[in-house]
């Protein structure tokens, strides 16, 4: 979907709250940057996924999880291809090496509750008692799998408000 005007804070955190995930959207240039990125791996034979999985240096598993060099069970990076934010805020995302299982019961594949409260704990664990973010600060929320355009690799969606040159620093080298 794309957007005329960037998404504030306190959109997002109405948007997130109520779980209208899908009325996220990206700039006009960022979606056509995003479409021809897509259309050149696919020219190459490849796809997003896979263009992923080799950035990350993950394999899949024959259980289905991921693995690589790295020993931590994900990698935190900035969004390539982020929605349409104001500019104080910072999309990132978070691969993870485990399937973040659907809500058996959602029809769009959303998570459950038990599972969103997990994730949140390793987001809170990760930005806010590592980094030092103010929980004020930071949400995230997870695509339903009917929204998902990378749905092989599982992920999270983070965004932090104000974020300041430290903790940039310490997202890039502590996570």
């Amino acid at each position: 979907m794309i957007g005329s005007f960037p998404i504030s804070w306190d959109q997002l955190v109405e948007i997130v709250n109520r779980n209208d995930i899908d009325k996220l959207y990206r700039s006009r240039d960022c979606k056509k940057c995003y479409d021809m990125h897509k259309q050149h791996l696919i020219y190459q034979g490849s796809s997003v996924e896979n263009y992923v999985l080799q950035k990350l240096q993950w394999h899949k598993g024959d259980n289905g999880n991921y693995f690589g060099e790295s020993s931590r069970p994900y990698q935190i990076e900035r969004n390539q291809f982020p929605y349409y934010f104001t500019p104080d805020l910072v999309h990132f995302v978070a691969w993870l090496k485990t399937e973040i299982p659907p809500d058996p019961h959602s029809p769009l594949g959303d998570i459950s509750d038990e599972t969103r409260k997990s994730l949140d704990a390793l987001i809170t664990e990760l930005f806010v008692l590592r980094v030092g973010i103010d929980r004020s600060r930071l949400i995230w929320f997870r695509n339903w799998g009917a929204l998902q355009s990378i749905k092989g690799v599982p992920h999270i969606h983070i965004v932090v408000k104000d974020l300041s040159k430290e903790e940039e620093l310490k997202i890039s080298t502590e996570l």
